[in-house]
């Protein structure tokens, strides 16, 4: 694990299964999990080296832990996941071609009551170190 802070936030970079355990409450968890939906063996993501990160979700008892750790949670790819409803999602139109071979949007579960937000940044232009990773300016 490694943890950084960067102003008022620190940031805690490893397995949230090893991570979270050891966190005290928390103003904001936010996480993208693997969402156990097997994109590793999608040809586009070949890439980057062939894993399998994302062949099982994470155990349920995760994001009990992080209701119970934090005050609010985003967590992307939610929609994947046995969480509350929730009125608040936020969407990153990935502004790709339509018949690009990736899903067009991606969604964030939020616990906290808001309108749904919808952000456009292009999924081209933004160099990845994870075939998941998110722009910076989304994760802001």
């Amino acid at each position: 694990m490694r943890i950084e802070t960067i102003g008022l936030a620190t940031l805690y970079l490893g397995d949230c299964r090893e991570v979270l355990p050891t966190l005290a409450p928390c103003d904001l968890i936010l996480t993208d999990p693997p969402y156990g939906i097997g994109i590793a063996a999608n040809p586009v993501r070949q890439a980057h080296e062939k894993m399998e990160w994302d062949a099982e979700p994470p155990s349920a008892w995760l994001f009990g832990l992080m209701q119970e750790r934090a005050k609010n949670l985003i967590v992307w790819g939610g929609n994947y996941f046995p969480l509350p409803p929730s009125q608040t999602f936020l969407v990153w139109d990935k502004m790709q071609p339509e018949n690009f071979s990736l899903a067009m949007c991606e969604q964030a579960w939020c616990s906290f009551k808001k309108p749904a937000k919808m952000r456009r940044l292009s999924v081209t232009n933004y160099s990845k170190e994870h075939p998941t990773q998110k722009p910076v300016e989304l994760m802001e």
